[in-house]
């Protein structure tokens, strides 16, 4: 019992806790959802394009899901953040 005892204790941190500083870190593209229309067609030099951006508007308008939570597409969304948090933390946490 005394060897597993002193594995455990190995595996813990001596002394008190305390926070050595807090970061932060934002992905580098990230876009409100309600400017993305605009964002889009203007990447893809389409602003001309004016009927097409109004459908495209229209289409997320008439799909609330696509902004809810527990709904398909927001959980697609959502499961890229599993990939993507852990990378930035590690990066707000090596930031001063």
């Amino acid at each position: 019992m005394e060897n597993v005892q002193e594995f455990r204790n190995s595996q813990r941190a001596v002394g008190v806790a305390c926070i050595l500083g807090i970061g932060k870190a934002h992905p580098p593209n990230f876009i409100y959802q309600k400017d993305y229309p605009d964002y889009y067609f203007r990447v893809t030099n389409s602003e001309d394009k004016v009927e097409l951006k109004e459908k495209f508007k229209q289409i997320l308008k008439e799909n609330p899901s696509m902004l809810k939570h527990g709904k398909p597409s927001h959980n697609n969304r959502r499961a890229m953040t599993i990939e993507y948090v852990p990378k930035l933390g590690a990066e707000a946490a090596e930031r001063p």
